[in-house]
């Protein structure tokens, strides 16, 4: 199996987890008015949800469910761990038969990935 994938595996959820605290941390944060611009001040969350009461235009388009349908052929589709589903499935099962868990920080990711590519390869 690919190195890439085992990467995937042990580290997406980490690194999303991450991501999601600064998107939230940056949606609540207030941007304060600036002189001459255009946009609004306001938390960026409250200005996407919101936009009436900032007094500018929801700019939000309706998408039809078959357009999204016909541009899903042109998508590769992962496993909630990023990875193909595939090996997903390959990996779910070495750490239930081992009796491992995914990990909860960098170091047990690098050791996960360690112990999984000897076991994947």
């Amino acid at each position: 199996m690919s190195y890439r994938e085992c990467f995937r595996f042990c580290f997406t959820n980490l690194i999303q987890k991450d991501l999601d605290q600064i998107r939230k941390d940056w949606n609540q944060h207030k941007m304060r008015p600036t002189k001459g611009a255009e946009c609004p001040a306001g938390k960026p969350d409250l200005l996407y949800f919101t936009p009436q009461l900032f007094d500018t235009v929801d700019y939000k388009t309706e998408v039809a469910v078959e357009d999204l349908d016909s541009f899903s052929q042109f998508c590769k589709f992962y496993g909630p761990n990023g990875c193909l589903r595939e090996f997903e499935n390959v990996c779910t099962e070495l750490l239930v038969q081992a009796g491992k868990e995914m990990p909860n920080d960098p170091e047990e990711a690098l050791e996960l990935y360690s112990w999984l590519k000897m076991r994947t390869d």
